[in-house]
């Protein structure tokens, strides 16, 4: 089985085949700023399992255990 970044790949994951064809259409990490950390290809799986499987919430989001506020106020906490 292919492997990408140290993991076994998903039956969503690009084939080469598709990864050679997308490759040239996909801006290079900018030279400017913290050097990338994640490979090209792995973006776009992770957008594309997003589009494919609508990346269903976990359950305690679906128990109300998560609030629309939540990002706010984590942000409040980290801001100086």
């Amino acid at each position: 089985m292919r492997s990408t970044m140290g993991r076994r790949a998903y039956s969503s994951d690009l084939t080469d085949k598709q990864w050679e064809v997308l490759r040239p259409l996909i801006p290079l990490p900018s030279l400017e700023g913290r050097p990338a950390t994640v490979e090209r290809r792995e973006l776009v799986n992770a957008m594309l399992y997003v589009l494919r499987s609508g990346c269903p919430c976990p359950r305690d989001a679906q128990r109300g255990a998560y609030s629309a506020e939540m990002p706010l106020q984590a942000h409040s906490t980290y801001t100086f």
